[in-house]
């Protein structure tokens, strides 16, 4: 080789970048090279406002989708989101990443990465908050943009500041067979209520031959073991999110491929803790967009009058595309959706495109929304904060209940006067819970003066202090 060329070649080594590649989610999954593919975005600047954290085209992601939420113990806001490097498309080079706030959603932090590994694609997260403070997150995983999905579960202990390492429980959750898998796209949850209080509840979904089925997974340990529950016998199954209506029963609702013939969403009730769901039926009151689209349900508080779950649904409330993104309140545990709420009606684009979106409670009752916007997702990632009032209206006044009531006051203890009568549930005038008990009695000494309703069992009573 001639001087002149070895020292051109020489020159190029010295101006090419050194690249160090991120440690693989799990080695005996994803033992492999992978070829590091720059993002095509070089804007690392975060730009997030408060209503839109996520900005196509900044910090190194040319499109942010599939939004979820949680509140930490904290009251730290906790924002997940595919970070999408090079395109909108579900396939790709695909992060999860977070954002946090400390002020109710008035500002955000830059972006946290907590899954990136190469071009493998990592999505699906699903934020669940232990009553230890330990956030745990569930997520999917596969090699490239088509090679057969595995399950992982991580954990941040400081808040979502850092992650551990990924661990993978494909085997106990995913039988041999099924093709694509998929968790959520939404929050898990914690059951609050009797069968398997404190059981873990991961909405998901699988392909099985040209079928699709919605499903759940859980954890009785608080995370550290999963299993495979009930899996909803509808052929047509997609994308679930859950529920825990007011006598611990467990509403799974659908994303409903079969949108041809019916542009409903589809609802299924377990009454074993998940491990069942026998029947399915169409939700009248739900519409779905077009081909479908995923949805988020919530459970909100405890309603003054029926005694019952008041239940919130997020999805585009619209037959045929997916705009108009809106809030649907219940307040007898999603029999009949009463009240709504459009969200989307700040959005300068044409028709008021929306997407996926997911819901947190805030401490005083306020609704938290996390929703995509603009057309084909073009604006990013948006966050609003729905009012109590805007959705529910004022408080409702308690009904006196004539009728002997069920408890005794002694001293700071309240007691059910029949010994059965236990989990007990103390909830203020708008619906926030404010004490609770296992047992057939529980101590009131914090309550202020008030008018509360006590929920134990199929049973509400008025309680004055």
């Amino acid at each position: 080789m001639k001087p002149k060329n070895i020292f051109l070649l020489c020159l190029l080594m010295l101006l090419t970048p050194v690249v160090s590649c991120k440690d693989p989610v799990d080695s005996d999954i994803n033992g492999y090279e992978k070829p590091d593919i720059p993002p095509l975005v070089q804007d690392t600047t975060n730009y997030s406002t408060s209503e839109n954290p996520f900005i196509c085209g900044t910090e190194g992601y040319v499109c942010y989708r599939i939004p979820t939420l949680a509140i930490s113990k904290q009251g730290t806001l906790l924002a997940f989101i595919e970070g999408r490097r090079n395109s909108c498309e579900d396939q790709g080079d695909i992060d999860i990443v977070l954002k946090r706030s400390a002020d109710g959603g008035k500002t955000w932090s830059r972006n946290i990465t907590i899954i990136d590994d190469g071009i493998n694609r990592c999505q699906n997260q699903c934020p669940v908050i232990l009553p230890s403070g330990r956030i745990l997150l569930v997520y999917c995983w596969n090699p490239g943009a088509t090679g057969a999905r595995s399950v992982f579960v991580t954990y941040s202990d400081d808040d979502g500041l850092t992650w551990s390492k990924g661990k993978n429980i494909t085997s106990t959750v995913k039988p041999a067979g099924w093709g694509w898998y998929a968790t959520g796209p939404v929050h898990g949850i914690i059951k609050e209520q009797a069968p398997n209080k404190g059981r873990i509840i991961i909405p998901a979904n699988h392909g099985l031959g040209s079928n699709g089925y919605s499903h759940i997974i859980y954890s009785d340990d608080n995370g550290e073991n999963w299993s495979l529950g009930g899996i909803v016998p509808y052929e047509k199954g997609n994308e679930s999110t859950v529920a825990e209506l007011s006598n611990g029963d467990l509403m799974l609702n659908m994303r409903n491929s079969d949108t041809n013939s019916n542009h409903y969403r589809v609802v299924s009730i377990s009454k074993d803790g998940g491990k069942t769901f026998p029947e399915y039926n169409f939700d009248y009151g739900l519409i779905e967009p077009g081909a479908g689209c995923q949805g988020a349900l919530l459970r909100h508080s405890i309603n003054a009058t029926t005694g019952k779950a008041n239940i919130i649904f997020s999805n585009p409330n619209h037959g045929t595309s997916r705009k108009n993104g809106t809030l649907k309140l219940s307040i007898d545990d999603g029999k009949t959706w009463s009240k709504s709420f459009m969200y989307a009606d700040n959005i300068d684009d044409n028709n008021w495109y929306t997407g996926y979106s997911d819901m947190a409670v805030m401490s005083n009752g306020d609704i938290a929304v996390l929703y995509e916007k603009g057309f084909k997702y073009s604006r990013g990632i948006w966050f609003r904060i729905v009012k109590y009032s805007e959705l529910f209206g004022t408080a409702s006044a308690v009904k006196e209940n004539k009728e002997d009531i069920g408890y005794t006051i002694e001293g700071d203890m309240l007691k059910m006067k029949e010994p059965f009568m236990t989990n007990i549930r103390i909830f203020n005038a708008s619906g926030m819970q404010v004490a609770s008990s296992d047992k057939d009695s529980v101590n009131i000494r914090h309550l202020e003066t008030g008018i509360f309703l006590v929920h134990v069992g199929n049973e509400t009573y008025k309680l004055i202090r």
